[in-house]
């Protein structure tokens, strides 16, 4: 079910740098990068950085200083944000 999206861990990975670009990406959001990263399960702000930009294609300060839209490049795609919060929605997305 996870080899379309690079295996099992790689998508973990994925959605928490999807959820990481979602806080870099509000104003609201005051928290040092370093910060974000460590709320979203990253050991260190270099491996953040190098996970973000392999991911997205921009560095975290990047992210946080212009307003883009989280576009991965390796993810899987979702049928919508509510329905894949559920854990049904979660496994339909990864059928699509």
């Amino acid at each position: 079910m996870f080899e379309p999206s690079g295996g099992v861990l790689h998508y973990i990975q994925s959605r928490r740098l999807l959820a990481a670009h979602v806080a870099l990406s509000d104003p609201a959001d005051s928290r040092r990068i370093v910060e974000i990263a460590e709320a979203f399960g990253f050991s260190s702000a270099a491996n953040f950085s190098r996970a973000f930009s392999k991911e997205f294609g921009y560095s975290p300060r990047e992210g946080r200083s212009t307003v883009v839209l989280p576009r991965p490049a390796h993810s899987v795609s979702h049928a919508g944000d509510k329905e894949a919060s559920s854990f049904e929605g979660w496994l339909k997305a990864l059928g699509n």
